[in-house]
């Protein structure tokens, strides 16, 4: 009788190793995926909102404030009381910034109570200047953060800064170099508060045009010969002694 290990091996012999066992042949299902959960509905309107937007004012009044710049510049303005507000027939005594700025920025005629004008003041104005004039206005809507940006100071800085600009002449004049235009204030987000920019030989002009009337009052054209006689020994300021008071007649007719 063959012994347990002769019967194992007998049965090893037998037995086909290729053929795959019945665990080894099982098949199993496959698990079941639930599907992906539907998106959420759209929390946007299905059409346009039909709200009426606000009208910008200043938009629909802005060619009130369209001028020629080099129609402006055409305009003679004397220091002499003997001599007339002129035309003449081009543009004369300007760069492409008004060169009378030059005299405000140095303070040549602190005896007409045009202090000098902060180095500052001057960069901001030229910006206030390049916004309206430089694109055919006598007005520009212009913002803090704008300035901050075209300048690169900070927040508090350009607040005083366009203090100053405001401020500048504001005690001989009633006005500075820019004025707010109360019907214009920032609207919507969309555009900043709207400035009147006053033409440096404006500023000139206006204040020559209140000393000739004061000189007038006090005594005659022997007052304005006075008033006149430190701007005609001074050679910054002979460039313009036949200049001055034109300006006023372009502020009347613009």
């Amino acid at each position: 009788m063959p012994s347990k290990s002769q019967r194992a091996g007998e049965l090893l012999k037998r037995t086909n190793v290729s053929q795959p066992t019945s665990m080894g042949s099982a098949t199993f299902p496959e698990p079941e995926a639930a599907p992906p959960p539907s998106p959420p509905p759209s929390r946007l309107p299905k059409y346009p909102s039909t709200k009426p937007k606000g009208i910008d004012r200043f938009e629909l009044e802005k060619h009130k404030f369209k001028i020629d710049l080099f129609e402006l510049l055409r305009l003679y303005v004397p220091t002499n009381i003997d001599e007339e507000i002129a035309r003449g027939d081009k543009a004369s005594f300007y760069l492409v910034f008004d060169k009378c700025f030059q005299l405000l920025v140095t303070g040549s005629l602190r005896h007409w109570g045009l202090d000098a004008i902060d180095g500052k003041v001057q960069a901001m104005y030229f910006w206030f200047y390049w916004e309206s004039y430089g694109k055919g206005y006598s007005v520009c809507p212009l913002g803090q953060g704008q300035l901050q940006k075209l300048l690169g100071w900070s927040r508090n800085t350009v607040k005083d800064v366009l203090g100053m600009l405001q401020d500048y002449s504001k005690n001989v004049l009633g006005h500075g170099l820019i004025e707010a235009i109360e019907e214009y204030p920032p609207f919507e987000y969309a555009r900043p508060q709207v400035y009147r920019v006053y033409l440096p030989r404006a500023i000139l002009a206006e204040r020559w045009q209140q000393l000739s009337e004061e000189a007038n009052r006090q005594t005659g054209l022997d007052g304005i010969k006075k008033l006149l006689a430190a701007l005609e020994r001074n050679p910054e300021t002979q460039e313009i002694v036949s200049l001055l008071a034109d300006i006023q007649l372009a502020s009347e007719t613009a």
